[in-house]
């Protein structure tokens, strides 16, 4: 094994016990309040910008610092309900249930993490390295990240290579 194999498993344990400890709960509402935060900032950023007492010479400036500042301030303010509510739903008992449905979004989550890294790196030059070629997981993962490549853009996919480069 190498440490890309040792990468692999890290990140997919290190995933599966967050989501163990956060619960599933926390995790999914997690996921929906980034959603929220995109969706917040993109839709007031305009707005807020225009609100904006200061002078950062550009639009696109003044623009780009609201919509960081309403990405922020939506994802605290989703931060705290939905820890509220991961509170709530442990108190309730049903915390290990919570816990268990959590590992098993924590797997999934590493499980997409290392696929997104595995085509990041399948355009580029990594996977005729040593490290990647002599890994037990990258044949395996290879597969899986080809497989993949129906779901992406045909621009993009016809980007990524696993074999030797001409």
């Amino acid at each position: 094994m190498t440490w890309f194999d040792y990468t692999v498993i890290i990140i997919a344990v290190w995933s599966v016990l967050l989501g163990w400890w956060r619960g599933f709960v926390y995790e999914v509402l997690s996921l929906f309040g980034w959603v929220v935060a995109y969706v917040v900032a993109r839709w007031q950023a305009v707005n807020v910008a225009a609100l904006m007492p200061i002078e950062l010479g550009m639009d696109a400036i003044k623009i780009t610092v609201a919509f960081v500042l309403l990405f922020v301030a939506t994802l605290i303010v989703s931060g705290v309900v939905v820890w509220l509510i991961s509170k709530l739903i442990k108190s309730t008992g049903l915390g290990w249930i919570d816990s268990l449905f959590g590992s098993l979004f924590g797997m999934l989550r590493g499980m997409l993490l290392v696929l997104m890294l595995v085509l990041l790196a399948g355009v580029t030059d990594l996977p005729q390295k040593p490290f990647w070629r002599e890994a037990k997981l990258s044949k395996p993962l290879e597969s899986v990240a080809l497989a993949s490549l129906i779901w992406l853009p045909d621009s993009v996919a016809r980007r990524v290579h696993f074999g030797l480069r001409k």
